[in-house]
């Protein structure tokens, strides 16, 4: 996570946005979050939790982060929006060389366990 927040607040400052510690803080919240929010939802939990975050700076931070690509805004109805984190999507390799590689390690084992049974006797 420390790594993605790190990449963030890069992406960040280099569109121009200023990383202070209330965006700092804002993102760190943001990329822990499991769900989707509304802007208002996350400011109350922000100040549940003690945290002093102004209203104008998450109005600002939301925009760029959806410009990143880091927020995508769903809206529901023409006044009411929600973010939601996009994750980067693992990439794995193909089943079939997946496959491939078990095979091969397996040739590999049974190798290994016929010497060592006429090592044995």
């Amino acid at each position: 996570m420390k790594q993605r927040e790190h990449e963030v607040l890069q992406q960040l400052s280099q569109a121009d946005l200023r990383i202070t510690p209330q965006r700092r803080c804002l993102v760190q919240e943001i990329l822990r979050l499991p769900e989707h929010f509304s802007a208002d939802e996350l400011l109350d939990h922000m100040r549940g939790e003690g945290n002093r975050v102004s209203r104008a700076t998450l109005y600002r931070l939301l925009p760029a982060l959806v410009q990143i690509g880091v927020l995508r805004e769903v809206l529901y109805g023409e006044e009411h929006s929600h973010y939601e984190v996009v994750y980067e999507e693992e990439e794995y390799d193909p089943p079939k060389e997946i496959l491939e590689r078990m095979t091969d390690l397996e040739k590999e084992i049974m190798a290994d366990m016929e010497e060592l049974g006429g090592m044995l006797g």
